[in-house]
């Protein structure tokens, strides 16, 4: 199975690395909802490898954020964009300053099959009567980056007027889609992968990204394991780890170039919202 030989590639690539104290308890991973399908074929990897259990518990980047300060335990804080991540820093949260890049996403456009809303590029979005969904822009990396890219191109005005709903989660807003019930989505482009024919991918042009959100990762300061917690960060950045993300979708470093206006990483402030508040 294309799986099992994913995890011995991975588990080829541990091997070189120190071996861990033995541990009574699992490493705990807080993980953004985008990173759920290659998050656990890494972490049954890196379990199969280095002997050591994986606990990942998924959630929206806000909410991961408020369960770390609430618990102030786990080992890993691995959410869908670096906003997320210096929001810990500047709580105290981080072990240190740094933090691991894994790869990169940007944000699509999505469409029930057969496109009924005729929606053909971004500005589509702003023409009066489609109906649009983006994940939650305060509690998800996904809205942040579908606000930052309307916002951008100048369209986030008018879209909003359009807008249904804020979905919960990321892939919420493909379902939306996939469901008929909006004319089209912007949230991650890995869902083009998850998705598949359930909707159709509107193609977007290279110039109006602003920016390719990071995927970042970074040892909890609360973590009571901190040298198999930085050995995890060594096993994702493996050109392995790398590869399994680049099935599921995420962009490796090297494709940047394919973007000529879009920064790489960073962070974008949110700016007010006012939408009609409707549901799909």
């Amino acid at each position: 199975m294309k799986v099992n030989r994913i995890f011995l590639v991975l588990a080829g690539v541990l091997l070189l690395l120190p071996a861990f104290p033995a541990q009574g308890e699992p490493l705990v991973v807080f993980c953004g909802f985008a990173n759920l399908g290659p998050a656990e074929v890494i972490a049954a990897g890196f379990e199969e490898a280095a002997g050591i259990e994986v606990e990942l518990i998924f959630g929206t980047g806000g909410r991961l954020l408020a369960q770390i300060k609430l618990a102030r335990r786990g080992d890993i804080f691995w959410p869908g964009s670096e906003d997320f991540i210096e929001l810990a820093r500047r709580d105290g949260l981080l072990a240190e300053q740094d933090h691991l890049v894994a790869a990169y996403h940007l944000p699509a456009l999505f469409v029930p099959p057969g496109n009924p809303g005729r929606v053909e590029k971004l500005a589509d979005l702003a023409r009066p009567g489609v109906r649009v969904v983006i994940p939650n822009p305060r509690a998800t990396a996904a809205g942040r980056a579908a606000v930052e890219l309307l916002e951008k191109n100048g369209l986030l005005e008018a879209v909003m007027e359009n807008l249904a709903a804020f979905s919960a989660t990321p892939p919420q807003a493909a379902r939306f889609a996939a469901a008929g019930q909006v004319d089209a989505a912007l949230t991650w482009d890995i869902y083009r992968v998850q998705f598949g024919r359930l909707v159709e991918t509107v193609p977007l042009d290279p110039e109006v990204f602003p920016r390719l959100v990071a995927v970042p990762a970074a040892v909890l300061a609360g973590s009571r394991q901190p040298e198999a917690a930085a050995g995890f960060l060594e096993y994702l950045d493996s050109g392995a780890a790398r590869a399994v993300l680049a099935e599921a979708g995420f962009l490796p470093p090297e494709a940047a170039g394919r973007f000529p206006r879009a920064e790489l990483g960073g962070l974008y402030p949110l700016p007010p919202l006012n939408h009609p508040g409707k549901r799909p």
